[in-house]
């Protein structure tokens, strides 16, 4: 990590870019692998043991479940929200399509803002955010700004969604979050981006169905 910084340090210095001194690289080391250690003790994907369903927000919130998904084939990746409110009901669905990042944390952290600016663009103020890639969840939830490749779309995230007056981000298993895995493999058909409001793509019905929420 050291040598990782100083190599950088020495690449922002040609470019004129502003860099840490030199008795701050230790430290700055020090902090980028706490962070990559993180990431590594959460696995990216959690598959749970049971097979649970979605499971419908407090009264007066909406929940955006989001996901990612990498398509080799078209070096695109696709991102999917789902917004639905504290009956199981549809607030509106996104697919979009998206140049591929340079990893599946980088493109989960990606989908967690485009559900932010989603439903701000909706105009919701009181919000759960729900994605089942644990070591992203964490990243944010964690506040790390300092993330050497995310640090940047964390921030973002954090700013866009201070405008709500109540939010959180939450880790769910695959299996809870599979209206929002469909989308991502519909935005392969995006052009590159689809929103239905009030509604499901004919042919994710069955899937919306299917997870529709178990109730207390």
């Amino acid at each position: 990590m050291v040598c990782w910084n100083l190599w950088n340090r020495r690449n922002k210095m040609r470019v004129e870019e502003v860099v840490w001194p030199l008795n701050k690289i230790a430290g700055v080391a020090r902090r980028h692998l706490q962070e990559f250690q993180l990431v590594r003790r959460c696995p990216s994907k959690k598959v749970c043991a049971q097979r649970p369903r979605w499971k419908p927000p407090d009264s007066g919130f909406v929940k955006a479940n989001f996901d990612g998904a990498i398509f080799e084939d078209l070096s695109a990746a696709g991102i999917g929200v789902a917004v639905r409110n504290e009956h199981g009901e549809v607030v509106a669905t996104l697919a979009e399509k998206i140049p591929i990042p340079n990893s599946i944390f980088t493109l989960e952290t990606l989908a967690a803002r485009r559900a932010v600016l989603f439903v701000q663009e909706l105009g919701l103020r009181n919000v759960v955010f729900e994605g089942d890639s644990e070591s992203s969840i964490q990243a944010i939830s964690n506040r790390l700004l300092s993330h050497s490749s995310c640090g940047h779309i964390i921030h973002d995230i954090l700013l866009f969604a201070s405008s709500f007056l109540s939010f959180s981000f939450s880790h769910v298993c695959r299996q809870g979050n599979a209206l929002a895995d469909a989308l991502t493999k519909r935005a392969r058909l995006s052009c590159p981006l689809l929103v239905w409001m009030n509604y499901v793509p004919p042919d994710l019905y069955n899937c919306y169905l299917s997870n529709f929420p178990l109730f207390n």
